[in-house]
């Protein structure tokens, strides 16, 4: 698995985001995947030719009903990402086209929540006219369409940069965020990737809070997580963990007894 291309990547998402994400994935399917990882097929490359192109293609997310993909490409220089969406028709994928709200700014990371009413990403598009690195948006889905998006706000959003937003049923938003600790400069070399928890209560984020358990967060960087809608499943990704590949490798953790288990 070592230096994973962006295509490898969507396809290894897509095997397990499928299999924690299925209504038949309950407490004793979730126990045999973690007693049996033998049992996860071999990735393939996801729609050849059609999604996963010779092109820089990453992220994927699906509506419930498994026939709308949404996912992001980059231009060739890097300077635009755009959402992408494809529909699937009579058992094909069908030629992606741009999300209504998307062309302009680095919009990555896209994320639908369970119920397929929201569509979460991350962007660098302006805030107040001020162009920032990498926030978290929200986009609802309309009789029309998606929405305008919507900043997460200043709570969400209290990093250097944002990334990889993904919900659970009861709206419990987990990210990437890269930040200064407490403590120390503002320097390049002090800044950490982790992942971070908010509750969703009464049409507000409560404060975020950083998994602190060792199983998840660690002294190397933290990226791309998944939560299953139950909460109970997080799949993310480490950069040069000692136990890994040597570059960026996909671990996975259960919830179980209050806290998560050593990913």
């Amino acid at each position: 698995m070592r230096k994973l291309n962006y295509l490898i990547l969507i396809s290894v998402f897509l095997s397990l985001a499928n299999l924690v994400h299925s209504e038949s994935l309950k407490t004793s399917k979730t126990l045999k995947l973690k007693e049996n990882p033998a049992k996860i097929s071999e990735p393939k490359i996801f729609a050849p030719g059609i999604i996963s192109t010779m092109d820089r293609e990453a992220g994927i997310t699906f509506m419930p009903d498994g026939k709308t993909v949404y996912f992001t490409k980059w231009s060739l220089d890097f300077r635009i990402a755009v959402i992408l969406e494809s529909k699937l028709k009579n058992g094909t994928w069908q030629t992606p086209t741009i999300v209504s709200f998307s062309g302009k700014y680095k919009d990555q990371h896209p994320h639908v929540s369970p119920d397929g009413k929201k569509l979460f990403f991350a962007s660098n598009r302006p805030v107040n006219g001020n162009r920032r690195n990498s926030d978290i948006w929200v986009s609802n889905k309309t009789a029309e369409g998606w929405s305008d998006p919507v900043h997460l706000g200043a709570k969400i959003n209290g990093g250097i940069a944002q990334y990889t937003p993904s919900v659970t049923s009861e709206g419990t938003l987990y990210f990437s965020s890269s930040r200064i600790p407490a403590g120390k400069e503002r320097k390049r070399e002090n800044v950490e990737v982790d992942i971070y928890r908010a509750e969703f209560e009464n049409g507000e984020y409560s404060e975020p809070e950083k998994l602190g358990e060792k199983s998840i967060n660690s002294e190397f960087n933290e990226f791309h997580s998944y939560i299953s809608p139950d909460e109970k499943i997080l799949i993310f990704t480490s950069l040069k963990r000692p136990d890994g590949f040597g570059d960026e490798d996909l671990y996975i953790s259960f919830f179980e007894n209050g806290k998560w288990t050593e990913a």
